[in-house]
């Protein structure tokens, strides 16, 4: 039994009720946004010892991609979620801070979850890490998107105006 299969799976079930698919082009640069920082967290967080998956290529063909290494599981819901995570952002900049709170609960829970099932082993790493890795993410994608938007408004009175 692969746990971390099964998280994928939860994981793509939340995505496929709650997308929107109408904004998913719009929103999807979001995903590959999580991806690249799960990977850079991934690779440095490995050679920094700082924790080690468990599990990943159980019942797998011993590819990289089902290595403990890269956990492509976490991957593929890292992406899921940030699309998630974008598509639900308010626009208000502390409704933004408050729902990035909520995101870093639940994904701090997942790794409570993953830890007390053996699926992670954390090593030299303190709790107050989690409220930086994951909010950066989080905060990192509401910039971005606050950005997108402040210009696509632009662009709609320039528009407007020499219209």
């Amino acid at each position: 039994m692969n746990f971390w299969l099964y998280v994928f799976l939860i994981s793509v079930s939340v995505f496929l009720l709650l997308i929107n698919w109408r904004d998913l082009t719009r929103n999807i640069w979001a995903g590959f946004v999580c991806i690249t920082h799960q990977l850079s967290a991934h690779i440095l967080a490995y050679k920094l010892g700082y924790w080690n998956y468990f599990g990943v290529n159980e019942g797998l063909p011993n590819l990289i991609v089902f290595s403990n290494f890269i956990n492509i599981f976490f991957l593929g819901s890292a992406f899921l979620m940030g699309i998630l995570f974008v598509q639900f952002l308010p626009k208000n900049y502390f409704l933004q801070l408050i729902h990035s709170s909520v995101w870093t609960f639940f994904f701090r829970l997942l790794y409570y979850i993953a830890e007390q099932n053996g699926m992670v082993q954390f090593l030299h790493w303190r709790t107050w890490m989690y409220f930086y890795i994951i909010p950066v993410n989080m905060l990192t994608l509401a910039w971005i998107k606050n950005i997108f938007e402040r210009n696509a408004n632009k662009n709609e009175d320039v528009n407007r105006n020499s219209a």
